[in-house]
Order: structure tokens, then C-alpha cells, then sequence
């Protein structure tokens, strides 16, 4: 029986991240399709697990007070006490000091990319280097971070595997209780029909331009949908729309964001910069039309499902805005296309394409 063993900290009270959604999938799914495998699941004090485990996972705690010696040395000490044959990162860490092969993720560089979100620029950049050569293998979300990854970690392309995230329809879906949406909508002051973003407001997101291109939208267009900016937290926008045309929602739970994406008429994601970008693809999959930057991977992941625009430029985003409300027959076909587009991310592909990395690996 092989051991496989994964950080799960990811999983904490109250929060469902697109890395948690990334370890949930891979847990299910492998465990059901390596049913003589024994995968053990390394948390913290915080962790809470948010679904039932299959019968061939165990939960394995350890205290956590230093981040670092909980990676570099609680978990290489459990790892070689349970004779561990693979330790599988969501992240771009793994423990150094250990002879077992990993298996490491890499998302995206973003990190590295935008220095000034991080104050230990040199050091992450540093550590990332000796990680990514540790590592027997490493899995990225796009070719887009794989160029990265090879560009400014200096690591050999022949040790990435490109390996798409999945979208779980099981939870996104257009199959959503009309009902249910009267509720959030009254929590959260929104009133049919909306324009939505999903995601935070750090620079590289590039919320602000949603708000301009709104604000050169013609007049009867801002009368008739309101714009709805979703889980930005503490998102400094400017005061000067009324109550009618803007809801700024903080944080949403996690089940009130399917809701928000299947009653939406059309989804705007403006990024400059993603390693895949879930919310395009889980609007998608609910049934909500998408427009979307042309920067980084979204057109790799995204393909000719949706619209595009240049994120630099407010007036060609109001543009490709007018268009997609102004033409049903197009977010009709765009709903489509999106639906279409998601069956590609199913996670059990996914995760056999993970597991088929773990069996390539020379020592495993």
C-alpha cells in the first residue's frame, strides 16, 4: 500500500479558498480511483475539515506555533515515522531536510511577480529556488505560470506539469433555489438584474476598473443593472454611486457565492494576472455570461467561451460591457459556451493527472 501525505492547514473555520477547493477535490477523488492507497492528511490546531473523508484518509494533527518548524521539522519527523512514501504540497514548500520524494504545487507567481506585495521579496524568491529544486516534481495551473516558473525560479521545464485546476459542478451549478437567492439579496442589498466580480482587491485584480468602465456605461444601462463587487474585503472604492447601482460585499460565505454567480447577468473579471482564475470558469459553470481581461492565462483557460478586453483600458471595458448587456441572444450563447468550456476541468481528470505525476516520479 502506498502512504501519501498532504498539508491540509488550508482548511480552517468560516473560509473555502481556491487552494482548499483544490485539496478537496484531489482528496475525494483520489482516494476513491487509489482505493488500496492510504492518503494521510496533515493539519494544525486550526484545521477543520468542511466535508466527510473517505475511509482511506486519515487526519494526522500536529501543533503549530513556527510556521517553519512545523514544515521543516514536525512534518519530515512524521513523514519518516509513518514511512511515507510521497509528501504532496498544495504550496510551493516542501521539507528539505528529508529523502522522501515530493511533489510540490506552484499556482502562480504572484508573489514574485508584484515585489511590493511582499517585504520579503529576496528571501521568498530564495527559498522558492531551493523548494522548486528539492521538489522530484512540480504541477502548475497553466502554461502562463509554467514560463514563469522556468523564466524567474530558473527551474527546468522538463520538471513542470501543466495541470489544469477542476470546477466542482457538484457545488457550481445553474441549479440553484430561487429562494435562496431572496435572502442573500436582502442581506446584501442587491436587486435584479447585476453585474458581478468574485475575487479580492489586491492591485493585480484591478476591481477600480470595474468601477470607471460602470461609470461610462450609458446612462440607461447603470439605471437598469446595478454592479455588485463580491468578497473584496476591506476595498477602498470611490463614494459615488448611490445605494440603487453599487453593493460592495466584504466577504460572502462560502455557499451564498454560487447564488450570486447562477442569478447574475453577467460576470467581469479584469485581471492582470492569474495562475488559472476560478471565478470566470465557476460563473461558468452556473450559467452566467462572462467577460474577461486578455491578460496572463485567461485566454488559455478561458478559450472563446467568453468576451475579452484590455484590463489597462476603461472605455474598452465599458465597450465590451454595453455589448454583452445590450445583446441577449450573445450572453445566450456566451452561457453556453461557458458550460461547454468548464467539462474540461472535471475534477476526477484532474486528479488522475496529478496522480499520474506521483507514479512518474523514479523513487515513488
Amino acid at each position: 500500500m502506498k502512504k501519501i501525505g498532504l498539508d491540509i492547514r488550508e482548511f480552517k473555520k468560516g473560509r473555502m479558498t481556491g487552494i482548499g477547493r483544490f485539496i478537496k477535490n484531489f482528496i475525494v477523488y483520489a482516494c476513491e480511483i487509489k482505493k488500496d492507497w492510504e492518503f494521510l492528511l496533515f493539519g494544525n490546531q486550526d484545521t477543520l475539515i468542511p466535508f466527510d473523508l473517505p475511509n482511506n484518509s486519515n487526519v494526522k494533527i500536529i501543533a503549530e506555533g513556527n510556521t517553519q518548524i512545523w514544515e521543516q521539522i514536525k512534518l519530515p519527523l512524521f513523514l519518516h515515522k509513518i514511512k511515507c512514501d510521497l509528501f504532496f504540497s498544495p504550496y510551493y514548500k516542501t521539507p528539505i531536510l528529508t529523502n522522501i520524494p515530493s511533489v510540490i504545487t506552484i499556482h502562480d507567481l504572484i508573489h514574485l511577480t508584484y515585489p511590493d506585495y511582499n517585504k520579503s521579496f529576496y528571501l521568498e524568491k530564495q527559498l522558492s529556488k531551493i523548494y522548486s529544486a528539492k521538489a522530484s516534481a512540480i504541477i502548475t495551473d497553466s502554461e502562463n505560470s509554467k514560463k514563469d516558473i522556468v523564466k524567474i525560479l530558473k527551474v527546468n521545464a522538463e520538471k513542470i506539469f501543466v495541470i489544469y485546476n477542476a470546477i466542482d459542478t457538484s457545488f457550481f451549478n445553474p441549479e440553484r433555489n430561487s429562494n435562496d437567492f431572496e435572502n442573500i439579496a436582502k442581506k446584501y442589498s442587491i436587486k435584479k438584474p447585476y453585474l458581478l466580480y468574485v475575487g479580492n482587491s489586491k492591485p493585480h485584480k484591478n476591481v477600480n476598473k470595474i468601477y470607471q468602465a460602470y461609470k461610462l456605461l450609458p446612462k440607461s444601462l447603470k439605471v437598469k443593472y446595478m454592479l455588485v463587487l463580491s468578497g473584496v474585503g476591506d476595498y477602498d472604492y470611490p463614494i459615488c454611486l448611490d445605494k440603487d447601482s453599487l453593493s460592495v460585499i466584504p466577504r460572502v460565505e462560502e455557499e451564498e457565492i454560487a447564488l450570486l454567480y447562477s442569478n447574475a447577468s453577467l460576470f467581469v473579471f479584469p485581471s492582470f494576472y492569474e495562475g488559472f482564475g476560478f471565478p470566470p470558469l465557476e460563473a461558468m459553470a452556473c450559467g452566467c455570461p462572462v467577460i474577461s481581461s486578455n491578460a496572463s492565462c485567461m485566454p488559455e483557460i478561458l478559450g472563446d467561451s467568453c468576451l475579452y478586453f484590455n484590463p489597462d483600458d476603461s472605455k474598452n471595458i465599458a465597450k465590451i460591457m454595453d455589448i454583452a448587456l445590450t445583446d441577449k441572444s450573445l450572453r445566450f450563447s456566451l452561457t453556453k459556451k461557458g458550460l461547454e468550456q468548464v467539462k474540461k476541468y472535471a475534477p476526477e481528470k484532474v486528479v488522475n493527472n496529478i496522480l499520474g505525476v506521483f507514479e512518474k516520479i523514479k523513487q515513488f
